[in-house]
């Protein structure tokens, strides 16, 4: 489908609006010792509401008139009341479908970030004045934003064209730039905004920063440890001049300002996911999963003993912060919660799948070291996965849960004897832990223990995310 046709219908589109953007700029609109400079600044955060306070005004224009390019003038010729007036009249994501919420949170989060990422860039390559265009380069995402609000079924079907281009201009979806083009120019947006969609000129270093920048964050949202966002570092390195591990320092410190800048809007926060580490290339899949179910085999000896059985000859893989907390906490659960077998499953980056991660316990054959759970379907993980909370299946009510278990489940699991746990660290869903034991009955002490030691999990990895960020 050619995406460019549908640009006079979305042209006259509903905007979106997060309603926690809503929520403070009505706050803020009621101190008398609140600038336009102040409201702007919630605004320019949110892609609908910017786009809505920019066509609104400009409609008010002659045609003889240059448009506004700026949230300050805008606010300054509408005035507060009317601004929030427009913003209480846009399509609050809380009202879309949930697939569609979810996407609209994520494009927001990269605009975020790729503000961030692109002002970072352009310091090191002298820009000048790079902060208005940073303000800006939040607004590249506008027609997948405009897209999702009112024609998501679109999306659905749409695939980006391939396209014979050099590095990193082959990563870009053009038919989705055209489109965020003619609405940019239909709309009269800012002139960064329309230069950052235009077809891209290596000649011309401001929109080939905007676009990396923006591509940066597109594959930071989805892991740090992928390919593209390799050569996307590399490139920015041969760009610069700035060595590639400092690159990656510097993006590191980047998202994790950008998580506390966002916090309590309920976005993605790419930041998090700097805990994990890194997944097993295939060939290592199976070594891994084994190396973190030996953890436990030596939880009884002093620290000498340890040392000296260590081979000094083979140097130790440096261990995460979540794979220190959570195994030592899975420890725990076989311990004290009477668990024969522990698992902790990882929240996929998109959110739409559960991977295990770590296991202890059980035979090196058993079918729940290569456990996966599609949450995207209605079961008893994507339940689970919903919000934070806990379950204990016995002998006794099993059966009113037995049809929510994926066949494959069913097998790997002791679904009669069994507690299930969701992670979320402040506000954020991570993974679920699974404990089981097909000898001996779980009861009542022991769920309690395990979550005790499920909430440990969690407090450990706040106080670890704390001490990260500052």
């Amino acid at each position: 489908m050619n995406l460019l046709s549908l640009e006079t219908s979305l042209a006259d589109g509903k905007f979106p609006v997060l309603d926690a953007t809503l929520e403070r700029f009505a706050l803020l609109a009621e101190k008398p010792t609140t600038t336009h400079q102040h409201l702007a600044e919630i605004i320019r955060s949110d892609i609908g509401y910017t786009l809505a306070m920019l066509t609104a005004v400009n409609k008010t224009l002659p045609a003889t008139r240059d448009p506004v390019q700026s949230i300050e003038h805008a606010i300054s010729m509408l005035g507060a009341p009317r601004a929030l007036e427009i913003g209480k009249q846009l399509e609050k994501v809380t009202s879309l479908p949930d697939h569609v919420q979810n996407k609209i949170k994520s494009l927001y989060s990269q605009a975020f970030h790729a503000s961030q990422y692109f002002l970072a860039l352009a310091i090191q390559n002298r820009l000048p004045h790079p902060e208005e265009t940073a303000k800006n380069i939040k607004m590249i995402h506008l027609a997948e934003v405009m897209l999702l609000t009112n024609k998501a079924d679109t999306l659905d079907i749409h695939i980006p064209p391939a396209v014979a281009a050099s590095f990193p201009a082959s990563l870009l979806d053009n038919d989705m730039r055209e489109l965020g083009l003619a609405l940019a120019r239909a709309w009269k947006l800012p002139n960064d905004l329309q230069q950052s969609l235009s077809p891209l000129d290596t000649d011309k270093k401001l929109p080939l920063l905007m676009n990396l920048a923006s591509l940066i964050a597109q594959q930071t949202a989805i892991d740090w440890h992928n390919d593209k966002l390799n050569r996307l570092v590399a490139y920015w390195s041969e760009l610069t001049k700035v060595a590639e591990e400092r690159i990656i320092t510097t993006l590191h410190q980047l998202a994790a300002e950008t998580g506390r800048q966002i916090d309590g809007r309920h976005l993605p926060v790419p930041a998090f996911f700097l805990f994990f580490p890194p997944p097993p290339k295939p060939a290592e899949a199976q070594n891994t999963e084994v190396e973190a179910s030996r953890l436990d085999d030596n939880s009884e000896l002093e620290p000498a003993k340890k040392a000296a059985r260590q081979t000094p000859a083979v140097p130790k893989k440096p261990v995460s912060a979540l794979q220190d907390t959570v195994t030592r906490q899975m420890k725990n659960m076989q311990k004290e919660a009477g668990a024969s077998r522990v698992m902790f499953a990882m929240l996929s980056p998109d959110r739409k799948k559960l991977s295990v991660r770590f296991i202890i316990g059980g035979e090196k054959t058993d079918a729940l070291r290569h456990f996966q759970a599609d949450l995207s379907k209605k079961n008893i993980f994507s339940l689970l996965m919903s919000k934070p909370q806990s379950m204990h299946l016995t002998r006794d009510n099993y059966k009113k849960y037995l049809q929510l278990f994926p066949v494959m489940e069913k097998k790997s699991l002791q679904v009669n004897n069994l507690f299930a746990m969701s992670v979320f660290v402040k506000e954020k869903a991570i993974g679920l832990f699974v404990a089981d034991n097909n000898k001996q009955v779980l009861n009542a002490e022991h769920y309690k223990n395990f979550k005790h030691f499920c909430n440990q999990a969690v407090t450990d990895l706040v106080n670890s995310s704390t001490r990260k960020e500052s």
